[in-house]
Order: structure tokens, then C-alpha cells, then sequence
């Protein structure tokens, strides 16, 4: 009879408890929860332990499996998603309403970091999936015929920053702190008393304009230094000229 190597009679064991461990399931499993139920603390106190200890070698041989497996793992994942719906919606709601704050600052702090790799990424789902998105607005404007009007009129300095911001985009100008624009654009549409930039009148809330100083098709940026608030009719007779080309002097 040939000698076995050492990997061979681990390999042989390993394959014999599995065995021995398939056909005695039950009973097995009913010494490991007796013995659980007795010994809950020390073994939660172990295993706490014992992965704080082992984080990267645990962590790699996760990986490993997950990669052996992955297949496996997703049919199952996505079957205990199915089943599951109701709970884990509660679940998630339940940790996000209590976690709100610092989930969210998570967030913009990882979009920060990884800007253009969202952006990317972005940019390809939604060239994968155009049918998708298109069929999803057609079907969400049916059914909510007023929403973006409402939406438009609760939010008027919302709406223009996303449409500056959109143009600039378009136009490949840089956009600044997306925080301090917004602020720009809330005071021209929520504040009371707002003076024109160009003729230093008082305006009205319902005539006012954000404009770029310096025009995006002219080279300017979408940045909190390059926007001014003005009447409606100030901005519209600049137009695309230069301050210089105004005989302003900034």
C-alpha cells in the first residue's frame, strides 16, 4: 500500500469528519446548542476575542471562501433577500433613522474622496441601463404629473443651482464647493433683502438672477466667488460680455 503524504491525510481526515459531521447533523447539533446555551458569555467573550486577535488572517480566508464560493454565496443571498423583504426593510429603516446623522456624514465624506470614481461609475450604469431610466421617468411623470412643478416652486433656489450646475458641467467649467453655491442660491431666493451687484438697487424676490461674472462660454467657473446676485433685466442686458467689456472695474 502506498504511504500517504501529510496534505493527503489531512485531505482523507477532512473528508471523513465531513462525512462523519453530515451523517450525525442532528445529533451534533444538539450537543453545540446545549453546550452554547450553557456557556453563552464565555464563548461570546471568546470569540470576541479570538477575532480580535486573528482580524487579518480571518479577513483573508473570508475572502478566499467568498471566492471559492461566490456563485453559491449570491444564490443565497439573494434567496434570504426574497424572503426576507419585509424584515430587513424594517431593519434598515430602524438603523438608519437612528444612525441618520452619522451615515450621512459618512457619506459625503467617502463622495469626496472617491468623486471621480462615482462620477465614472455613474456614467457607466447609466449608458448600461438607458432603457431602464427612461421607462422608470416616463412611468414616474405619469403617475406624478405635478410633482416637478411643485417640487420647482417650493425650491426655486434649489432648481436654478442644479440647472447652473448642469450647465457648467456640459460646458467643461469647474464647479467649486457645492456648498457654498448652494448658499448663493438659496439667498437669492429666500432672502429678504438682496441689492443688485450691478446697478446696487434693491430687488425684488421674484426678479432675481444669479449670474457668473465672468460668463462660463467666456471661460469662468461655477464657483462661489465667480456668482453675484442681480435683477433679472441687469443680468440679461450683460449677457456674455466681460465686466471689462461693462466698465466695471472688480
Amino acid at each position: 500500500m502506498k504511504k500517504q503524504s501529510a496534505e493527503e491525510r489531512r485531505e482523507s481526515k477532512r473528508e471523513y469528519s465531513a462525512r462523519y459531521y453530515a451523517n450525525n447533523k442532528e445529533k451534533w447539533g444538539g450537543y453545540a446548542k446545549t453546550y452554547y446555551e450553557k456557556n453563552k458569555d464565555a464563548v461570546l467573550a471568546y470569540g470576541k476575542i479570538y477575532q480580535e486577535e486573528n482580524k487579518d488572517k480571518l479577513r483573508a480566508a473570508r475572502k478566499i471562501y467568498r471566492e471559492k464560493n461566490r456563485e453559491k454565496i449570491l444564490a443565497y443571498e439573494a434567496d434570504y433577500r426574497a424572503r426576507n423583504k419585509h424584515l430587513l426593510n424594517c431593519k434598515s429603516k430602524e438603523y438608519y433613522d437612528k444612525n441618520r446623522d452619522v451615515l450621512l456624514q459618512k457619506k459625503r465624506e467617502h463622495d469626496v474622496l472617491h468623486k471621480e470614481e462615482i462620477s465614472e461609475y455613474n456614467k457607466r450604469y447609466y449608458a448600461l441601463n438607458k432603457e431602464y431610466f427612461r421607462e422608470a421617468s416616463e412611468k414616474f411623470h405619469k403617475e406624478n404629473p405635478n410633482y416637478w412643478n411643485e417640487w420647482a416652486a417650493k425650491n426655486r433656489g434649489d432648481r436654478r443651482d442644479r440647472s447652473a450646475k448642469r450647465r457648467a458641467i456640459i460646458l467643461d467649467s469647474p464647479v467649486g464647493d457645492a456648498e457654498a453655491i448652494a448658499t448663493i442660491y438659496k439667498i437669492a431666493a429666500e432672502a429678504d433683502i438682496v441689492y443688485c451687484f450691478y446697478c446696487g438697487e434693491l430687488i425684488d424676490k421674484n426678479d432675481r438672477h444669479v449670474d457668473h461674472v465672468i460668463p462660463l462660454s467666456r471661460g469662468g467657473k461655477h464657483i462661489a466667488v465667480n456668482l453675484v446676485i442681480a435683477h433679472s433685466k441687469c443680468n440679461l442686458r450683460k449677457g456674455t460680455k466681460l465686466p471689462c467689456e461693462m466698465g466695471l472695474l472688480l
